[in-house]
C-alpha cells in the first residue's frame, strides 16, 4: 500500500472529478465557484472515491511501474538486486 500513497496523492482529484462526470454529467467541479455548492453525496461516495482511487494507483503501479521496468533495464536490475537482498 505504501508504494500505491503517491498515486492516490497525485491522481485523486482528477480520478475523483472523472468519477463524478461518469456518474452525475461533465461537466464536474471538484472546486465550485463562488456561489455554488456542492450536493453531500455522502459515505457511499466517499468509499467509492477510495476504492477508484486505489484501483488507479494499483494499476500504476502494478501495470506501468513494474511490468513496464523490463523498457528500463538498469531499472530492472536493481528491483532485482533489492528483492534478491531481501530474501536472503
Amino acid at each position: 500500500m505504501g508504494e500505491y500513497s503517491f498515486y492516490i496523492f497525485a491522481l485523486h482529484l482528477p480520478i475523483n472529478e472523472l468519477t463524478d462526470g461518469a456518474l452525475y454529467g461533465f461537466p464536474a467541479t471538484t472546486y465550485p465557484g463562488p456561489g455554488l455548492t456542492t450536493p453531500d453525496k455522502g459515505v457511499k461516495m466517499w468509499f467509492l472515491y477510495l476504492g477508484v482511487n486505489i484501483l488507479v494507483a494499483a494499476f500504476c503501479v502494478e501495470i506501468i511501474e513494474r511490468k513496464g521496468a523490463i523498457f528500463f533495464p538498469r531499472k530492472l536490475q536493481k528491483e532485482e538486486q533489492a528483492v534478491a537482498g531481501r530474501k536472503a
